[in-house]
């Protein structure tokens, strides 16, 4: 099929049978009705006088030679072959369609290539049946060239398919209704520098007047803050450098400020470090609330907030206070001290808490925190600690993110409590 394009084979008559791909050429034909002159089954065949075989494309094309059997002149000496079994036969052989491969007769190719899909010869990308090609450019291909409706200008359906020409390129008038027509992509360069009926500042930045262009000019002649404005930039510079050396002025003393607070915290630290001599350890009860003089308060909430981790570890300081108190009361009615990498140290047991300065302590996630005054803890099957030994002494609250409660000594708060606003839970920190 070489040199032979698909629309040659929409007429059958203008191509010699070695145009075809033959699925079988050899098995199906008969030896005596192959083409003298391509050497493939005869299309159209004509019979020479010395019973050779010729498509009627490769007669044709021979006029002036001769024969390659006989070796007499082709011009003259052919005549069509009018048996109509043998012509069956040669209709009948199975040839390849070049575009979708698909096997039909010979004889039916002309049509099937009609209707076969193929790629369209104006590059849309889409594959349409020859039939169909015009029916496609005349309402889909993308790539055909139509008149915009409202520029009348001639352009590919594409451009005006997805509005690119319209949104950029097709003229219209100025928004500002200044009357002038222009492309959509400039028209914001004309709306900002060109159109008369833009409303502009004066070029003073302590004149409020604005106005349509067309009118800058007059006011620009009459406006005295116009005409002054290089004394006021001057203050204006004035003003800001002062307003930097104040800034700069703040931020030193900001440093310095921080620095003190830094001695402060060393200090409160010392005094801590001191306070095992007069705040004993273990756990108290009943101790006065001054003992939170000079103490940072993270957490203070009534009973029925739901306590997070984060509520118990502050993230700062060297040691934490964590204590409950009823509501009004002048007295913390549970308080015990520790430092805070022991205190917000994760535990992992149910049944036994973790000992640290006479006081035993447990931070189970999802489950509670607290204090007891012995190493027995009741968390098993339960999310706080319902233990009875020492119960005067032990504090538990719910961590599960959903409650609040739940104990304070002997106290304890369920979901539907009275008590649980009048209670309060205190961490604090330094």
């Amino acid at each position: 099929m070489a040199g032979v394009t698909t629309g040659e084979l929409h007429e059958v008559e203008c191509v010699s049978g070695s145009a075809f791909e033959y699925v079988d050429a050899r098995g199906q034909c008969d030896a005596r009705y192959v083409c003298a002159a391509c050497g493939c089954p005869a299309n159209l065949p004509v019979l020479h006088d010395c019973a050779a075989c010729f498509c009627m494309a490769c007669a044709s094309k021979n006029n002036d030679g001769k024969c390659t059997v006989c070796d007499e002149k082709i011009m003259g000496n052919t005549k069509p072959m009018t048996s109509k079994s043998v012509l069956a036969k040669l209709d009948a052989l199975e040839v390849r369609c070049p575009v979708c491969k698909a096997v039909v007769k010979r004889c039916a190719l002309a049509t099937h290539l009609l209707a076969c899909p193929t790629d369209c010869p104006r590059g849309c990308g889409v594959k349409v049946a020859p039939q169909n090609q015009a029916i496609h450019e005349s309402t889909d291909c993308l790539n055909v060239f139509v008149i915009c409706q409202s520029c009348n200008e001639r352009l590919q359906r594409k451009f005006v398919m997805d509005l690119s020409h319209v949104k950029m390129d097709c003229p219209t008038s100025c928004l500002n209704g200044c009357g002038v027509k222009l492309k959509p992509r400039d028209m914001n360069e004309h709306i900002n520098t060109k159109c008369p009926k833009s409303l502009v500042k004066c070029s003073s930045q302590f004149c409020a007047w604005s106005g349509p262009r067309s009118t800058i000019s007059d006011h620009t002649s009459t406006c005295i803050l116009l005409k002054i404005s290089p004394a006021l930039d001057s203050l204006v510079d004035e003003n800001r450098s002062l307003q930097i050396e104040m800034n700069k002025l703040r931020e030193e003393s900001g440093q310095k400020v921080e620095v003190l607070q830094n001695e402060i915290s060393l200090l409160r630290g010392q005094v801590v470090l001191l306070g095992n001599h007069f705040f004993p350890q273990g756990i108290r009860v009943n101790e006065p609330v001054q003992v939170l003089e000079g103490w940072n308060v993270h957490y203070k909430e009534p009973y029925s907030h739901s306590t997070r981790p984060c509520d118990i570890d502050p993230g700062r300081g060297e040691w934490i206070l964590v204590a409950s108190q009823k509501g009004g009361s002048e007295v913390l009615s549970l308080c015990a001290i520790g430092r805070r990498s022991e205190v917000c140290r994760r535990t992992q047991s149910l049944d036994t808490a973790v000992l640290h300065r006479g006081t035993y302590w447990y931070f189970v996630e999802g489950k509670s925190f607290g204090f007891t005054p012995k190493s027995t803890l009741g968390l098993q099957g339960f999310y706080c600690d319902a233990c009875e030994d020492g119960a005067e002494k032990r504090l538990s609250w719910r961590l599960d993110g959903k409650l609040g409660g739940w104990r304070s000594g002997t106290t304890t708060f369920s979901s539907a409590s009275d008590n649980l606003l009048a209670w309060l839970k205190i961490v604090c920190w330094i």
